[in-house]
Order: C-alpha cells, then sequence, then structure tokens
C-alpha cells in the first residue's frame, strides 16, 4: 500500500534546529525509492508504507541520540489519490 506521510520535526534545547533538521532531512532523502518533497514547515514522504515507517523511524532515531525533539506526522492512504483499476 502506498502512503503519504507530512512531517514536521522540532528540535528542542538546542542552539541550531537547521542541524538536527538537515540531518532528519538527509537520511530521509538518502531512502531509495521514495518521493520527498521538502517544504519550508513540513516534509512530504511518498511510498511504500513500510519503507515510508521504516525510515522515518531511523531517521528519528538518529537525530533523537543527540538532541530532544517532537516529531508531527501525518499519514494518508487517500493522498495522494491513487483511483481504482479501471476494467
Amino acid at each position: 500500500m502506498n502512503i503519504m506521510v507530512e512531517i514536521s520535526l522540532y528540535p528542542l534545547r538546542t542552539e541550531s534546529l537547521s542541524v538536527p533538521i538537515k540531518a532528519f532531512l538527509d537520511e530521509i532523502a538518502s531512502v531509495p525509492d521514495l518521493e520527498v518533497q521538502i517544504g519550508n514547515m513540513s516534509t512530504q514522504v511518498i511510498g511504500e508504507a513500510k519503507l515510508v515507517f521504516s525510515s522515518v523511524e531511523r531517521a528519528f532515531s538518529k537525530v533523537a541520540k543527540e538532541d530532544e525533539c517532537v516529531m508531527i506526522l501525518k499519514v494518508s492512504n487517500a493522498c495522494p489519490y491513487s483511483p481504482p483499476d479501471q476494467e
């Protein structure tokens, strides 16, 4: 099943917000077979559900080892919409 997730990462108690955010995004973007759209306030990741979830978990764990952070994650199996096969 393909899904889309919208992720916002908020590093806490750190002098530089950009370092942990960049580390998180670099980890996600390094995964082949995922479509990653980086925005100013959130990032969208599209791909096969197991790959998306494992990649997000790996990226979050990497960042969380160094910095405290909050991650907001919205998940959809309807966006982007994929119509059922036409017969």
